[in-house]
């Protein structure tokens, strides 16, 4: 839990129909569909602070090019990824997103 270099946060969100699902997880508690193509990951043990580096992927169906951000506003306890198409930058569902963040979290 306390080495630096280790992920202190990491999530498997499948999408169907719209409606994502936290499918796997560490120190997760919930994920929420913030709306198309935005989904709130709420952290269990928050980090120490907001200075913290968390990194989203995304795969889609048949080839389209898409890509998942961590929107800015992190906060210790959430943050939101955003998935978007490139070719138009509209915010777009996809069929699953992996986050993994790693920093300082807070312990009692």
């Amino acid at each position: 839990h306390y080495h630096p270099g280790m992920a202190k946060v990491w999530a498997y969100i499948t999408v169907s129909g719209g409606t994502p699902s936290l499918d796997a997880s560490y120190n997760v508690t919930s994920i929420t569909d913030t709306s198309g193509g935005n989904v709130t990951v709420t952290i269990a043990n928050d980090f120490s602070s907001a200075n913290y580096a968390a990194i989203a992927s995304a795969v889609t169906a048949g080839g389209a090019a898409h890509v998942a951000t961590v929107k800015t506003g992190q906060a210790v306890g959430s943050f939101v990824v955003r998935t978007f198409a490139t070719t138009t930058g509209t915010d777009t569902d996809n069929i699953n997103i992996s986050v993994v963040a790693f920093g300082d979290i807070y312990y009692e």
